[in-house]
């Protein structure tokens, strides 16, 4: 078998890449049942991108940036084990235990690997495993304190929903019994499985509240939040309160969100009713002061003319005399007046 330079080894790595991975996955199905769960995506997770790490990192040897990435590799494929699936440490290091071993067998068949390229390829691995258990330690003892600090048994037991979700996909770690019964969940519908995945018709906007607060870390409340919720057998609608926090690690990045919702249907209906008889009281006023105005206006439109024609004749009273005021006269003055009057 003849030996190889290193760029034939990183093209053979390249070219080898899905039939590594699926090695890798018999054996980890194999070895850990719980993969068995996971999607190919999920399974796979960050170990495709660590085989173009080694690729490169075999080719340029000494790249500090290419062994920075495969950092970032582990710390990614820690994140996803953790939220997940109750995966424990060892079971994370056993995967990278496989996935080295897979490769060496892909390879080793076709191609004579010198040293050199094996302890480079051994080294990246390396790094990622040490990645993945410092990142995985360090969500755990989060999820720990999140768990004794801010989920105490009466806050769990409160009426209150609460419910964590961790990672990009929002999957659900912590659900209590209030945010169950209020969603109509079991905790086997909700534990351990993505947002979309429990509310496949989940609102454009309530996804986007979530993603604006893990993105941009920054709480978000909400005010009488229209939901359809089940209820008595039947989905109905209600309005609720609530807040979603993010969840940030010691170096300040979030990886997850926690909620808190209240059911405040009842008090969003009264408050409505309220405002609605306030608004029913206000034009009741209005129109009572608007036909005050007229009937006042038309009782003194011919009072006013009355005044008018009574001056008059005064006027002529005395000028001119009683003599002026005929009997057909004083007659009409006082049928006229009879009339305005009516």
């Amino acid at each position: 078998m003849p030996n190889a330079d290193n760029a034939n080894i990183s093209k053979l790595l390249s070219q080898c890449k899905e039939q590594i991975l699926q090695l890798w996955e018999g054996k980890v199905a194999k070895t850990i049942s719980k993969t068995r769960n996971l999607t190919t995506p999920a399974l796979r997770d960050s170990l495709p991108a660590l085989l173009d790490i080694i690729c490169e990192c075999v080719l340029v040897q000494s790249e500090e940036q290419v062994r920075e990435a495969a950092k970032k590799c582990g710390i990614a494929h820690a994140r996803l084990r953790a939220i997940y699936e109750e995966f424990t440490l060892e079971e994370i290091i056993e995967e990278y235990h496989l996935f080295r071993i897979s490769i060496f067998e892909v390879v080793c068949d076709q191609i004579r690997i010198p040293a050199k390229i094996i302890n480079i390829i051994l080294d990246i691995v390396y790094l990622a495993v040490q990645a993945a258990n410092r990142e995985f330690s360090a969500i755990h003892k989060l999820l720990v304190q999140a768990s004794e600090e801010r989920l105490s048994d009466s806050y769990l037991q409160a009426p209150m929903g609460v419910a964590i979700l961790l990672g990009p996909e929002y999957i659900f770690k912590i659900a209590n019994d209030a945010y169950l019964k209020m969603t109509g969940k079991t905790s086997q519908e909700v534990l351990s499985k993505p947002l979309r995945m429990v509310y496949p018709d989940i609102k454009d906007r309530s996804l986007e509240i979530i993603e604006s607060v893990y993105k941009d870390n920054k709480p978000f409340v909400g005010r009488s939040y229209p939901a359809l919720l089940p209820r008595d057998g039947k989905m109905e609608q209600r309005y609720l309160d609530f807040l979603v926090n993010p969840i940030c690690n010691s170096s300040g990045e979030v990886y997850g969100v926690f909620s808190v919702t209240i059911d405040v249907t009842e008090q969003t209906i009264a408050q409505s009713t309220m405002q609605t008889l306030t608004q029913e009281l206000k034009h009741a006023v209005e129109a009572r002061d608007n036909f005050m105005g007229i009937a006042s206006h038309e009782l003194k439109t011919p009072l006013t003319s009355l005044k008018l024609q009574t001056q008059m004749n005064q006027k002529i009273l005395e000028q001119k005399g009683i003599y002026v005021f005929t009997p057909e006269k004083l007659k009409k003055i006082f049928d006229n007046t009879a009339i305005q009057a009516e």
